[in-house]
């Protein structure tokens, strides 16, 4: 994982392994309990290094490897990398003392990155169950048929060959755990998308299947 810094200071990052789950609708939330396949994946995952400080207009490095041992049962193990922001004792929390209108704020922006190990797993399927237009948005459906996650984006074309794009949504996540997730696909053209039939399509956007049409499927 690479991690780049482009601003003019030094940063400082912590990172840890954190156990995350999303619903149909994308929501993002902790779980207050771990199935065995949250806490096998934490346990596969080894990281390097804990802390992570990154010069200006640099990058650094964080190496994730995959401990080995006994075997484990075929499918998909997913945890996060958590990577939080360590403040500069010294600089924050510096509003200047002399002046009541002059004052600081120090953003400080985490976020958690998937991490998937795959043990046997079947090539990844889907179907789009359902497409319904929304104002200027379409609410799609995409179903799993695999247990296996998909990464990508939904193309809403007027031609098989998604020449002529009338709706697009990129970093689009249906994981193993996950039936199926209902999207909000925002529309170039609402007009042209209401004059006759649409192509949806999802694109791979995983760097082994890069560019793959998934599925695709006529409304």
């Amino acid at each position: 994982v690479h991690f780049v810094n482009n601003y003019d200071r030094p940063l400082l990052y912590r990172l840890t392994l954190e156990n995350l789950r999303m619903d149909e609708a994308g929501t993002i939330s902790r779980p207050t309990q771990l199935n065995e396949k949250e806490v096998q994946a934490n346990n596969l995952i080894q990281y390097s290094p804990k802390q992570i400080p990154i010069p200006p207009k640099t990058e650094q490095i964080c190496r994730i490897m995959i401990k080995s041992g006994q075997p484990l049962p075929d499918g998909e193990y997913i945890t996060y990398l958590q990577f939080s922001p360590i403040p500069d004792e010294n600089k924050s929390d510096s509003a200047t003392a002399n002046s009541k209108s002059n004052f600081q704020i120090n953003f400080h922006v985490g976020a958690s990155i998937p991490i998937i190990y795959r043990n046997n797993t079947q090539k990844a399927s889907a179907k789009f169950a359902k497409m319904q237009l929304s104002a200027n948005d379409a609410n799609v459906t995409l179903e799993k048929q695999t247990d296996t996650s998909l990464y990508g984006k939904i193309v809403i074309s007027k031609d098989p060959e998604m020449k002529t794009i009338v709706g697009q949504l990129s970093g689009v996540a249906l994981y193993s755990y996950l039936p199926k997730r209902t999207v909000k696909v925002p529309l170039s053209n609402p007009t042209l998308f209401k004059n006759g039939k649409n192509f949806v399509s999802f694109v791979s956007m995983e760097d082994d299947t890069k560019d793959q049409v998934i599925t695709s499927t006529v409304f």
